[in-house]
């Protein structure tokens, strides 16, 4: 019998659940900004009706960006440098045991999802 991972195999109900939390959480925690949340929530939904997105990939969207807080400031007070110099501390971020916290293909992923974002905003 084959074994799924019941975080990432998820039922669509779920992620419609948990999502709208997933922000509130991190403008609970200093995360993101009030802003920050406001205009995540304006670009997902924009982008989930135009493009049928599903509810994980909302969720997933949703945590691209506040995860993006980690290496840049709030969203509409960031310059063209901001944003650069946020890249570069994406692309060297490292582990505890001094591994690469993202792989080629997820900062690829991270910046593909900023740049829609800017381009929106």
């Amino acid at each position: 019998m084959a074994r799924t991972n019941q975080r990432f195999h998820r039922p669509d109900a779920s992620f419609r659940q948990t999502a709208p939390g997933l922000l509130d959480r991190a403008v609970a925690t200093g995360t993101i900004t009030t802003d920050d949340q406001n205009l995540i929530r304006e670009f997902v939904t924009e982008k989930a009706s135009s493009n049928n997105l599903s509810p994980s990939r909302i969720y997933k969207m949703y945590g691209f960006f506040t995860g993006w807080r980690e290496h840049v400031g709030p969203f509409r007070e960031n310059t063209i440098g901001d944003l650069y110099a946020g890249i570069e501390r994406l692309k060297t971020a490292t582990k505890a045991d001094g591994s690469a916290r993202y792989t080629q293909n997820t900062q690829g992923d991270y910046i593909k999802a900023l740049k829609r974002f800017y381009l929106w905003l």
